[in-house]
C-alpha cells in the first residue's frame, strides 16, 4: 500500500509541476482518502487551493501537514501564510513565535511579520486581532533597544490603526509613545470627563512632551483645542518633537503647535543638572526616558552647565484668562519640582493628567507629593488609572451642581 501511495504521489507532483493543478488535485485527495494525514499531499493541496483562492479550505491540510511533519521548516511557513490569508493574526502570531523557538530561519518569518504590517496598512485586521497586529508592528519598529538617538535615526511612517504620521526612531521609547498613543493613556472616560468635554477646552500644555504622540492623542479626544504648548527638555527628543509638530501642521489646521526645549520648573530661577534617573544605566549607556533634573546643591553653582528652565506660570501669564487649559504631565518624577512652589496657576486649569513615578524608586517615593498637595489645595479630584492620576477641577466643572 505505502509503494503505491508512493506512486500516486509521484503522478500527482508531476501534474502539479506542469501546472495541471486540478489533476494534480484530485491525485492529492485520492491520497488523502487513504492516508489523511499524508503531509506533503495535504500541503499540496493546500497550495493548489490557497492558488485558487479557497483560503478557507486551505487553512485545515496546512495544520495536518504541520501536525504529521513538525520538523518541516516548510510546514510551518505556510501554515502561518495561511493564518494570515485568513486574517487569523492572533494565531499567526502564536505560531510565527512556536516555529521561531523550533529554529525556523528569521529572514523568512521577518517575511511574515512584514505581511502582517501590510494587512495593518490596508485596515484588513480585525479588531479582536490588533494586540496581536501591535506586537508585530513594535518587533519590526524596534531595533535598537532604548538608547538615546538622534533624529538622524527617525523615519516617517503611517501610526498602525490610524490615518496619521509619525517622526519616529527605531526604540523601545518611541514605539512605547505609540503604544501610549493607541491607548489613550492620557484621558478616561467619566462623567467629569464629559463633563469637561463640553467645557470646550481650547489650550494644551504638554510637560514632557517626548515626541508629541501625547499631545496629538488629546488635540483628537478635544477637538476644541486650538494651540498646543509642548515643553520637552531632552535636546534629541525635541528635534523629534519639532519635526512631528512641523508634519502635523503641514496639514490645513487651525491649531497653533509651539515646542519648546526646556525644562519645566517651579521657578524661572531655578538651577537643574541632568542626571539619570530611573534606572541605574550602564557605563557608556543611556535612554531617552529615563534622564531626570536635580537641584544644583554646590556654592560655586555659576561653574556649571545649568539646564534651560521654563516655569508654567510665565507661559501663563502669555495665555488670556478665559482660556480653558489642560495640562499634561509625564516628567520621569520631575512633578516633584514642578509643583515645589508657585502653584497658584493651577488655578487656571480645568483638567491635568499626570504620570506619578512613586513606585519606580525608593529615591521617588515622595515625588508626587507635591503635586497631590498642591491639587488638593485647588480643589480637584481624582481619577486614578494604574500610573496616571487624572485630575478635574471641581470648581472650574462647577462640579456641585452635579450633586
Amino acid at each position: 500500500m505505502k509503494t503505491s501511495i508512493d506512486e500516486e504521489f509521484q503522478k500527482a507532483l508531476e501534474e502539479h509541476k506542469k501546472g495541471n493543478r486540478q489533476n494534480a488535485a484530485r491525485l492529492y485527495q485520492g491520497i488523502l482518502n487513504i492516508e489523511a494525514l499524508h503531509p506533503d499531499a495535504n500541503h499540496n493541496l493546500g497550495l493548489i487551493l490557497e492558488t485558487n483562492g479557497e483560503a478557507k479550505l486551505a487553512l485545515p491540510l496546512f495544520k495536518n501537514a504541520l501536525e504529521a511533519s513538525p520538523s518541516t521548516e516548510l510546514f510551518w511557513l505556510s501554515y502561518i501564510n495561511s493564518l494570515i490569508e485568513n486574517q487569523d493574526i492572533n494565531n499567526a502570531v502564536e505560531v510565527i513565535e512556536q516555529s521561531r523557538q523550533r529554529g525556523c530561519a528569521e529572514d523568512k518569518l521577518n517575511s511574515l511579520e512584514v505581511k502582517i504590517l501590510s494587512k495593518i496598512d490596508t485596515n484588513s485586521i480585525r479588531p479582536q486581532d490588533k494586540t496581536a497586529a501591535i506586537k508585530v508592528w513594535t518587533k519590526q519598529n524596534s531595533q535598537s533597544g532604548n538608547v538615546h538617538l538622534s533624529i538622524d535615526n527617525a523615519a516617517c511612517i503611517k501610526i498602525p490603526f490610524h490615518d496619521k504620521k509619525v517622526w519616529l526612531r527605531p526604540t523601545s521609547s518611541d514605539v512605547a509613545r505609540v503604544h501610549e498613543f493607541l491607548a489613550n493613556l492620557y484621558f478616561k472616560n467619566s462623567y467629569l470627563h464629559e463633563r469637561l468635554t463640553a467645557e470646550n477646552p481650547s489650550t494644551l500644555i504638554d510637560i514632557g512632551a517626548n515626541i508629541g504622540l501625547a499631545s496629538l492623542s488629546l488635540i483628537e479626544e478635544f477637538s476644541s483645542i486650538k494651540k498646543v504648548i509642548a515643553i520637552e527638555a531632552d535636546d534629541q527628543n525635541f528635534s523629534v518633537l519639532n519635526a512631528n509638530f512641523k508634519l502635523w501642521e503641514a496639514k490645513p489646521s487651525n491649531i497653533e503647535w509651539v515646542a519648546l526645549n526646556a525644562v519645566a520648573t517651579h521657578s524661572d530661577k531655578e538651577k537643574l543638572l541632568k542626571t539619570r534617573g530611573l534606572y541605574d544605566l550602564k557605563p557608556g549607556h543611556s535612554a531617552s526616558g529615563t534622564f531626570r533634573y536635580i537641584e544644583d546643591s554646590e556654592i560655586n553653582e555659576n561653574d556649571r552647565e545649568h539646564e534651560k528652565v521654563v516655569s508654567i506660570k510665565s507661559i501663563l501669564d502669555k495665555i488670556p484668562t478665559d482660556e480653558k487649559i489642560i495640562l499634561k504631565v509625564d516628567i520621569e518624577g520631575g512633578e516633584e519640582h514642578l509643583f515645589k512652589s508657585n502653584t497658584e496657576w493651577l488655578g487656571r486649569c480645568h483638567y491635568l493628567t499626570c504620570e506619578v513615578h512613586d513606585r519606580f524608586h525608593p529615591k521617588m517615593v515622595n515625588s508626587s507629593k507635591n503635586m497631590i498637595k498642591a491639587l488638593l489645595k485647588h480643589n480637584f479630584a481624582f481619577f486614578p488609572s494604574n500610573d496616571v492620576l487624572h485630575c478635574y477641577n471641581r470648581d472650574k466643572l462647577s462640579v456641585e451642581e452635579m450633586i
